[in-house]
């Protein structure tokens, strides 16, 4: 699954992943519980303790099912404005979402060309101001030398990728600290 992070849909594969995941968890369990109850003919039993354990992975993937449910990514129309700006040499993020000691964040569209990163965010204001202060910090506490530009606006932010030169993304440090953040 990790190959699809930062792709469009990759959070929406990632909400049915977790649910079938946590629905046949669930039922290996009851299953082995049942299996349990049969042999030993009460709920004191090894099998009682593996149904229970076995329940841990599941209720993880709960817990991020239940972070990421809200979540819904770029809309078709929004898409439609920015998919045909981007140039191939850029390294593009679609439904980017990731979490902070403070916030869960974010982004619609992230585009990395050059030394500049272009984020579209329909988060509040709080968020928007949280999240720029917070890869500045990190871009330079990394010595990573990457200029972060935030826009809520689709239309400001399709005129600036229309007006961008079609530099190429070749910052592994870069890279490797934002996939790094990626849920």
């Amino acid at each position: 699954m990790d190959k699809y992070k930062g792709k469009k849909g990759y959070i929406s594969l990632l909400k049915r992943y977790d649910l079938i995941f946590i629905l046949v968890s669930a039922l290996i369990a009851i299953g082995v519980f049942m299996i349990g109850l049969n042999i030993w003919n009460t709920k004191k039993n090894i099998g009682t303790v593996v149904a229970v354990l076995s329940l841990l992975p599941a209720c993880k993937r709960l817990t991020n099912l239940i972070m990421i449910f809200s979540f819904k990514g770029i809309s078709e129309e929004n898409y439609a404005k920015v998919a045909p700006l981007v140039k191939p040499e850029w390294l593009v993020l679609e439904d980017m979402l990731f979490s902070t000691e403070k916030y869960i964040l974010e982004f619609d569209h992230v585009v990395l060309s050059g030394s500049k990163m272009f984020a579209l965010s329909k988060m509040s204001k709080d968020k928007n101001d949280y999240i720029k202060e917070y890869f500045e910090t990190a871009f330079k506490k990394r010595a990573i030398d990457l200029t972060f530009n935030l826009y809520s606006n689709v239309n400001d932010y399709a005129g600036v990728l229309k007006r961008m030169e079609g530099e190429s993304f070749e910052n592994e440090k870069a890279t490797d600290y934002i996939f790094s953040l990626l849920v």
